[in-house]
C-alpha cells in the first residue's frame, strides 16, 4: 500500500476556506456558491475496484488524486448486503485507511461464503461524506461444491472448488475463441515451431489404439493449445474464466499440503499433491487412462487424464506418460509457467517451457 501523508492545513486548504466563507457571507445573485463547494468537497472515487473475490474474504482498492487528499478527513470502504451501503445507514462493514493516502488496497474478511455484498468506497470531508459506485459480488462456495460451465462451442464442463477457486474437472476442448472466431489448427509439422499465433491439435487418434477419429479424441482427452492461443485477446476460456495464472496453481498446490517454500521451486515437487490430482484410470481401463503403474489417488476429484503433448517439431507424443497444464504466466519472450503431471510420480513438476509446445488447459472461474 502507498502511503502519502499531507497536513490538512495546508495553504491551499486555507485559503480555499476563507473564500468559501466570503462567498456565503456576502453570496448574492452574482455569487456562484454551488460551484464552488464541489471543487473544495467533491472527491473524485471513480478508481474504485474489485482486486480479489474468495470464500470468506475480498480484497478491493481505492485511488484519489493526490491533490484531493488534504480535503479528506477519512477514506475507506463499506460493505453490506444491501444496496447502495453507506455509513450509519445499512453498512454491515466498514474499513478504514489508517491514514488518509493517494492508494488504499484493503482486505474486508469474516464474510459467508456463497452470498451476495455490495461494496462502496467513501472519504469523508469536511463538509460530506463521497460515496463510489456501488461494486457488487458473490463469494466463493465451500470447498467440495461442484458445478458446471459452457464454452462458446456448447461443451459442458464439470467443475469442482478447491482452495477457494473454482476448476474444470475436464481438459478444454474448445475451437473458438469466445467471440466465436476459429482457432487455428492444421498447422504442418515444418511449420510449428516457428509460429507466434494461437493454435491447437487434437492428438492423432491413429496413435492411440481404440480411437478411429480426432473427434473421439477431443471428446476423452481435449485439444492441446499453444501458449499463443492461452493469452490471445479473443478469449479462450469460458466467459467468465480465465486460464490459470502459475500463482492460482500455487494456491492450489499449497491447499492439497505442499510448504510455500515448495511451492516456489521448480521440477518435481512437494510429496503426493501429483497423486491427489490425477485420475486412477490406468490401463487396460477404458479411456481417458494413463500407463501401467500410475501412481494416483485422485482424492480431490480433480481427475487429471493423460493428454501427452505437441513438440516443437510438431510430433505428438508421450500419450498416458505425461500430461502438462499451460498457465498464463509468462516467463520471457519465448516461455511460459506449466504444471507437469508423469504416470510413475506422486509429486507434480512447476517448469518453464516453450510457448510453442501444445498443452492441455484446466481453466479457473474468474
Amino acid at each position: 500500500m502507498k502511503q502519502i501523508i499531507k497536513s490538512s492545513n495546508s495553504i491551499l486548504i486555507l485559503i480555499s476556506l476563507f473564500i468559501f466563507s466570503l462567498c456565503l457571507n456576502s453570496c448574492n445573485e452574482d455569487c456562484d456558491c454551488e460551484e464552488i463547494v464541489p471543487e473544495l468537497f467533491q472527491v473524485d472515487l471513480s478508481e474504485f475496484k474489485l482486486i480479489r473475490v474468495k470464500q470468506y474474504e475480498v480484497i478491493c482498492g481505492v485511488e484519489i488524486d493526490d491533490q484531493e487528499i488534504d480535503s479528506v478527513l477519512e477514506l475507506g470502504i463499506v460493505l453490506s448486503q444491501n444496496l447502495d451501503p453507506e455509513l450509519d445507514v445499512n453498512a454491515e462493514r466498514r474499513l478504514v485507511a489508517d491514514s488518509v493516502v493517494e492508494e488504499f488496497v484493503g482486505i474486508v474478511g469474516e464474510l459467508a461464503t456463497a452470498t451476495s455484498y455490495h461494496l462502496r468506497a467513501y472519504a469523508i470531508t469536511k463538509l460530506d461524506t463521497n460515496y463510489s459506485e456501488q461494486i457488487s459480488f458473490t463469494t466463493i462456495a465451500e470447498n467440495g461444491t461442484r458445478g458446471t460451465v459452457t464454452d462458446v462451442d456448447g461443451n459442458t464442463y464439470e467443475t469442482l472448488i478447491l482452495g477457494g477457486l473454482e476448476w474444470m474437472l475436464e481438459n478444454l476442448k474448445v475451437t473458438h475463441y469466445r467471440d466465436g472466431s476459429d482457432i487455428v489448427t492444421g498447422v504442418s509439422d515444418e511449420d510449428y515451431g516457428d509460429i507466434d499465433f494461437g493454435s491447437y491439435g487434437i492428438y492423432p487418434n491413429r496413435k492411440i489404439n481404440g480411437f478411429e477419429s480426432d473427434e473421439e479424441v477431443l471428446a476423452a482427452y481435449g485439444a492441446l493449445y499453444n501458449w499463443y492461443a492461452v493469452i490471445d485477446e479473443r478469449g479462450l476460456s469460458p466467459e467468465g474464466w480465465h486460464i490459470p495464472t502459475d500463482q492460482d496453481w500455487i494456491e492450489l498446490e499449497i491447499f492439497l499440503g505442499m510448504s510455500k517454500a515448495q511451492a516456489y521451486d521448480t521440477d518435481f515437487r512437494g510429496s503426493d499433491q501429483g497423486a491427489m490430482l490425477k485420475s486412477t484410470n490406468t490401463l487396460p481401463d477404458p479411456h481417458p487412462s494413463w500407463k501401467e503403474g500410475n501412481i494416483a489417488t485422485n482424492s480431490t476429484g480433480f481427475n487429471a487424464i493423460s493428454g501427452g503433448a505437441r513438440y516443437e517439431n510438431g510430433n505428438f507424443g508421450y500419450k498416458e506418460w505425461y500430461t502438462s497444464f499451460w498457465t498464463s504466466t509468462e516467463v520471457g519472450t519465448s516461455s511460459a509457467w506449466a504444471r507437469t503431471l508423469s504416470f510413475d510420480k506422486a509429486k507434480i513438476a512447476r517448469n518453464i517451457n516453450h510457448k510453442n509446445l501444445g498443452y492441455s488447459i484446466r481453466c479457473v472461474k474468474d
